[in-house]
């Protein structure tokens, strides 16, 4: 078994161009308690790296993360998900980028609508955090995600991290582009990361005709979402500090834990390259 090591990303001489442009496409249990944490997260990189921003004429150009939800928050929301009573009626997206509107090095911009109708966002992303529970949103971030990402001097990282959960229970994992070895001190090559292989029912088919879970009255539990959360920022984490990711993703469960799942990736057109968590 081949020992895969991904590697974060390395922002090279202070190059704002460099810098990772966040989307987080859904603002209901997970994701909703992502982008606090994500803001905070990345302010204080940015701004200790220098990387922050840009001063064109005094200005400051802060760097971006996009929060795309269709949905407006309903009452049955405040029990779950993060909002309070003046939030109902609201968009999702527009009340979470108000509330985090005051940090001076990342801007939140809300995008209401699907994210089928909005992938123009997520071409400019280097991370896309995908806090869905339809078929047909993730099929939307693949598209996107799949296409090999620019190739220059060296190749651009990126990386959607995709989380869900049910009532105790769940996963997240990888897919997209980054930056991989077999094993220390081996040449670095980009690798294409297919881990949502090892949960095809997430991508494959179509929705079902419900409710959504942010409408019906669902089963979820607050704490299997900030599980879920926590779980998606451990990585953002690593990817925004250049450190070391050992496998595609985990599957987890409030009583049984955390497992880490293999996943698998293609290096060239046809190499199939297996992930292990021991390589972490």
């Amino acid at each position: 078994m081949d020992t895969v090591r991904l590697q974060g990303f390395h922002y090279r001489d202070g190059d704002y161009e460099d810098l990772p442009v966040v989307t987080v496409v859904g603002a209901g249990g997970i994701g909703a308690r992502i982008v606090p944490t994500l803001v905070k997260m990345m302010s204080p990189v940015l701004e200790a790296q220098g990387l922050g921003h840009l001063r064109e004429g005094g200005a400051v150009v802060p760097r971006t993360i996009y929060v795309i939800d269709p949905d407006e928050v309903v009452e049955r929301n405040i029990y779950r998900q993060p909002f309070i009573k003046s939030d109902v009626g609201k968009p999702k997206a527009e009340v979470i980028a108000k509330r985090y509107a005051f940090y001076p090095y990342v801007k939140v911009i809300p995008v209401v609508g699907r994210v089928e109708d909005h992938k123009a966002e997520l071409a400019q992303s280097r991370i896309v955090i995908g806090a869905v529970d339809g078929v047909s949103p993730r099929k939307a971030i693949r598209d996107v995600i799949s296409s090999p990402p620019p190739y220059q001097e060296y190749p651009t990282p990126r990386v959607w991290i995709d989380a869900g959960n049910d009532e105790d229970r769940g996963q997240v994992m990888l897919e997209g582009w980054a930056i991989g070895q077999m094993m220390e001190g081996s040449p670095m090559r980009c690798l294409h990361l297919k881990g949502l292989e090892e949960f095809p029912h997430l991508v494959e088919g179509e929705d079902e005709e419900t409710e959504g879970c942010g409408l019906r009255i669902d089963t979820q539990t607050p704490c299997t979402n900030t599980l879920a959360a926590a779980l998606v920022l451990s990585r953002v984490h690593t990817l925004l500090h250049g450190g070391v990711l050992g496998s595609l993703g985990c599957r987890f469960s409030l009583m049984g834990g955390v497992q880490e799942v293999r996943g698998k990736a293609t290096r060239g057109q046809y190499e199939v390259i297996h992930f292990s968590p021991e390589g972490v």
